[in-house]
């Protein structure tokens, strides 16, 4: 319903949370986002009702109570931030009310890379188990990509040494090199196959679901005496593509960030380096001699 001031009224919080799914289903956003932020929006309606405070015209004086109501940690508080940005725009609320939230500062990413000797032998124990969790495995580890992405592979999409998928997070449709080990274990993969996806599902699904990629994975990884996890092989894929190249630009292609500067946390850090950068310094210091 529409206030006199033009705004959107939720006119109660069932049909309101049905609303905003619909509005940002219409996004794009992906079913596990639209559920964070609906149960976000959720808990913001029932904190409104239970304290007589407009959930759609609020100060943001009361944005930011309810959100010290959880973890004010930076993740807990920018989702809170996030939920409520698109709860306001929902309803037409053109202030920036959201703002209200106050965030902490960001903590610096650290990867949570395998060392190379446990990759190594992550790999290893695919190619050995091959089929779907081992190919499933090494699609995380040589594509970057993430396990609702793993799950929509196609075949259609491997061709000419490439292979291009959605990426989940952006929609954005990603081309990357195949490496050869990845190659080796498709091809010999491909001629168990009969369906358009790598990994097609049962019960009339296209394909399998992301929590079964993570079943996979985890498996795999437990098959080698290793505890693994899907985004710990996007992180092994990144952190090692950048030690081996140093190129940044070319690891946020392959990434797929927007963002350069997240990218560059997924570097790994030792004091050796950091004693290895400041070694360097004595080229200004033998007046470039060096």
């Amino acid at each position: 319903m529409t206030g006199s001031d033009g705004m959107r009224r939720p006119a109660s919080t069932p049909v309101a949370i049905a609303d905003l799914r619909d509005h940002l289903y219409g996004l794009g956003l992906s079913p596990k986002t639209i559920e964070l932020y609906s149960s976000k929006v959720r808990s913001w309606l029932h904190w409104c009702g239970r304290h007589g405070v407009d959930p759609v015209n609020p100060s943001r004086l009361h944005v930011r109570t309810w959100a010290e109501t959880y973890s004010t940690t930076y993740p807990s508080q920018a989702m809170c931030r996030r939920s409520l940005s698109h709860w306001f725009a929902f309803v037409g609320q053109g202030e920036p009310l959201h703002e209200g939230v106050r965030m902490p500062a960001k903590p610096r990413m650290q990867t949570r890379a395998l060392s190379p000797e446990d990759a190594s032998m992550l790999v290893r124990t695919a190619m050995l188990i091959g089929g779907r969790r081992g190919t499933a495995t090494l699609c995380g580890l040589y594509l970057a990509a993430r396990r609702s992405e793993i799950a929509g592979l196609r075949w259609s999409g491997w061709r000419e040494g490439r292979f291009r998928f959605e990426r989940t997070k952006s929609k954005d449709v990603h081309e990357v090199p195949v490496h050869p080990v990845l190659a080796t274990q498709l091809e010999a993969y491909r001629e168990t196959s009969t369906s358009a996806y790598l990994f097609p599902g049962d019960r009339g699904r296209p394909h399998v679901g992301p929590s079964t990629v993570w079943e996979w994975i985890r498996e795999t990884g437990e098959t080698a005496g290793l505890k693994v996890t899907t985004h710990q092989l996007r992180h092994t894929a990144l952190t090692t593509a950048l030690e081996s190249s140093r190129d940044l630009a070319a690891v946020q292609l392959l990434a797929g960030h927007r963002d350069p500067m997240t990218t560059a946390g997924y570097t790994r850090i030792s004091d050796q380096r950091v004693e290895d950068t400041v070694a360097g310094l004595d080229y200004f210091t033998d007046g470039g001699s060096r």
